[in-house]
């Protein structure tokens, strides 16, 4: 239970960063993604499901142009992370950017796709594809030392490796 909370709380204070004094700096991870994927990796399909879809109400109703796409695209990454946890081992640092590089690309597309059918003009693709590199590339160099350090600070440590 304690764990559940502190989850919930990271994604709290994850949201008012990200809306509040990330939003200006092109460089920074995409924070509310990497919580979604951990959670989806490391915590169990429904568990992730049901704090993505929060995370993506969070994050909708904070920015308000992708609440309707968020809320359909979260629980597809969090099961996506959880089913990818399963297959590659879910401590080793390349799965994990790659699990999350997946993710991203996902939630880009996305977004590309309703900004193209919603606003359609392929100016705001456009800009929307040159600004996301960057936090793609944070997200993904961040996404495998976030993961180590919310496993231990959860109580998530891989008994297998005997650490």
């Amino acid at each position: 239970m304690k764990k559940t909370v502190s989850l919930y709380v990271l994604l709290v204070l994850a949201a008012v960063l990200q809306t509040t004094f990330f939003k200006g700096f092109p460089w920074m991870p995409d924070l509310m993604i990497l919580l979604v994927v951990f959670s989806g990796m490391f915590r169990g399909v429904a568990e992730a499901m049901i704090f993505a879809f929060i995370a993506a109400f969070m994050r909708g109703s904070l920015s308000f142009g992708t609440l309707g796409t968020d809320i359909f695209i979260f629980p597809l990454i969090g099961a996506m992370g959880f089913f990818e946890g399963r297959i590659f081992y879910r401590y080793n640092p390349i799965a994990q950017a790659m699990v999350t590089a997946i993710a991203v690309c996902v939630v880009l597309a996305a977004h590309i796709l309703i900004f193209n059918r919603v606003y359609g003009n392929d100016a705001s693709v456009l800009k929307e594809l040159l600004m996301s590199w960057r936090t793609l590339s944070a997200t993904v160099a961040c996404a495998p030392i976030c993961f180590f350090i919310l496993s231990r600070e959860l109580g998530l440590e891989d008994k297998r490796a005997g650490l």
